[in-house]
Order: structure tokens, then C-alpha cells, then sequence
């Protein structure tokens, strides 16, 4: 009796012990999503700004300074929710056609601050990922 007494104790010490370990494991998870989310949302924040001073101010600079903010919020966006997620796809492809066709770029920074400054305030806002799909499609043709 002795013996299964032990065996019980045991095996809810261990059960114990991997309910606090998941359980801390599980919250630092949920802390690491919220970074990634907020990291995101600054980068959309700092690329809508530089595509605003661009078209405030024509400065070449402010252009390219938005598009390296564009793939920091790409990168970040990637870090949260993985390159499975179709977004993830239209960021991509945004960010290729304004590195590959500036000019073409430079003519929708309008179209893209309004869209950064959705982003800016909720990086899973699905009205801006669908204005940035249209986006793509315009940057395509």
C-alpha cells in the first residue's frame, strides 16, 4: 500500500509542477504577442509619418525612410503572425513594388499613409489590409 501511495504523491507533484510550468510558459507567450503587436504598430506609425512628410515636404528621403518603416512593420507583422497569414503576403508585395517601381510608389503614398495610419492604430485592422490588397493591385498594373 505503501508503495502506491508513493507512486500518487508522485505523479501529482509532477502534474502539479507541469501545470505551473505551462502555465508560465503560456503567459510569457501572451506577453511576447503583445510586443510584436505593438512593435508593428509603431513601425506602421513611423512609415505613415514619412510618407506624410514626404508628400508634405518631396523630399526623396522621407520616401525611402517609409519604405524601410514598411518592412519593419512587415518583419514585425511576420514575428506575430507568421508567414502563413495572406496579409503577411500583401505587405510583402507592396514593399517589393515600391523598392522595384519608385515612382509608381511615390504616386500612391497618399493611398499608403492613410492605410499605414489604420495600421498604426491596430495592426489586424482588416479594412486596411483590404485597401492594401487594392493597393497591390494598383502598384501590379
Amino acid at each position: 500500500m505503501k508503495q502506491k501511495d508513493w507512486i500518487w504523491r508522485t505523479l501529482a507533484v509532477l502534474f502539479l509542477i507541469s501545470t505551473i510550468l505551462f502555465g508560465s510558459l503560456w503567459l510569457q507567450e501572451r506577453r511576447e504577442c503583445a510586443d510584436l503587436r505593438a512593435l508593428a504598430e509603431y513601425h506602421a506609425r513611423d512609415a505613415g509619418e514619412r510618407f506624410q512628410a514626404y508628400l508634405a515636404h518631396g523630399e526623396e528621403s522621407d520616401y525611402w525612410y517609409g519604405v524601410a518603416a514598411l518592412r519593419g512593420f512587415e518583419q514585425a507583422y511576420l514575428a506575430w503572425k507568421g508567414a502563413a497569414d495572406s496579409n503577411y503576403t500583401f505587405c510583402n508585395e507592396v514593399y517589393g513594388a515600391l523598392v522595384l517601381a519608385p515612382a509608381q510608389g511615390q504616386d500612391q503614398a497618399a493611398e499608403l499613409g492613410e492605410i499605414l495610419a489604420l495600421l498604426a492604430e491596430d495592426a489586424a485592422d482588416r479594412n486596411a489590409f483590404v485597401r492594401l490588397d487594392a493597393l497591390r493591385h494598383t502598384l501590379r498594373s
